[in-house]
């Protein structure tokens, strides 16, 4: 591959570069057309069969059956090194869902025969979310996001050199946004 008029191998590419984007997804779908053969998984939701969510580089793995789940996780994990990528064990954690009682029963999937694991709580794509679905402690910490927003801009809004007009527009954009 040519980058920077200089051959280059996969995915040693310099940061900024529009292709490895699309490079590192067109890889990612490859991956996951093998996860999308385990028989019997996902869960339903209004008809519709879900296994998985992707954005960017964090992919979920759905299903309400353990074994399947790590089925799901190997075939990530030995697909992934096919194509020279591997799961950050680190980053790698499970939970399970429950609506009423906490559960000691907790999944023991396993990534290169290390533990995975399990958390009550974690932060994705900017949302809180915990085992039991509750909604409060997401909202508690957007109003503290929002807060910190708005008093780092403290002296913009005492500068009366800056017209309200802008004043609202920078509400809008930089504090309201924290609470979507």
């Amino acid at each position: 591959m040519l980058v920077d008029e200089s051959l280059s191998r996969w995915f040693r590419m310099t940061v900024g570069n529009p292709i490895l984007p699309t490079t590192f997804l067109a890889f990612l779908e490859r991956i996951m057309d093998e996860v999308n053969g385990v028989e019997g998984k996902g869960i339903i939701i209004q008809g519709h069969s879900i296994h998985h969510l992707k954005f960017a580089d964090d992919v979920d793995l759905l299903d309400k059956d353990a074994d399947i789940l790590q089925e799901m996780l190997n075939t990530l994990c030995e697909d992934s090194e096919r194509y020279g990528m591997c799961i950050n064990e680190g980053k790698t954690k499970s939970m399970t869902f429950r609506r009423l009682v906490q559960h000691d029963d907790e999944l023991e999937l396993k990534v290169h025969g290390a533990q995975v694991k399990n958390v009550k709580e974690f932060i994705y794509l900017r949302s809180k979310i915990t085992w039991d679905n509750d909604c409060t402690q997401e909202i508690k910490r957007r109003i503290q996001l929002l807060v910190a927003v708005y008093s780092g801009f403290n002296t913009i809004w005492k500068d009366r050199n800056i017209t309200t007009d802008v004043k609202l527009k920078l509400l809008t954009i930089c504090v309201f946004s924290v609470l979507l």
